[in-house]
């Protein structure tokens, strides 16, 4: 009795072409979760800046605010100076255009509603009237 080693070749192609489908159908969830990880990050950066002018809005008792245009994020103190500027990661745009104030206890002057989106994806900020951000 002849032993038979190794594949035959329809063997071998038939296992190339399952790894082929298996393959592209992992590509495409991929791009879905690097898109989703881009915007998450985008939006964090964001939050972390309105934060940031918030406490120091706490801390030095003085009214803060932050100035919003495409992907361009300024805070300014209270006499106008300008105290720190930054650029939102992956292109991000943040819309609306807006500037946000908070008075010297920190609290904002209204509740606030921001999209921040990085191609197809998009992402929500929310102002609280308490200060507090959230990304819901």
């Amino acid at each position: 009795m002849k032993r038979r080693r190794g594949f035959s070749l329809l063997e071998l192609l038939l296992v190339l072409a399952l790894l082929g489908v298996i393959g592209a159908i992992t590509a495409a969830n991929l791009q879905n979760y690097l898109k989703a990880l881009r915007v998450n990050e985008s939006a964090r950066s964001f939050s972390n800046f309105i934060t940031q002018a918030r406490n120091r809005a706490l801390k030095r008792s003085e009214a803060m605010s932050v100035t919003l245009a495409g992907n361009r994020v300024q805070i300014y103190d209270a006499s106008g100076n300008l105290v720190r500027e930054g650029r939102l990661p992956h292109r991000a745009a943040v819309a609306p255009p807006t500037t946000l104030n908070f008075s010297g206890r920190g609290l904002p002057d209204q509740q606030y509603v921001f999209t921040v989106t990085t191609g197809p994806k998009t992402r929500r900020v929310v102002v609280l009237p308490t200060g507090k951000v959230i990304l819901p």
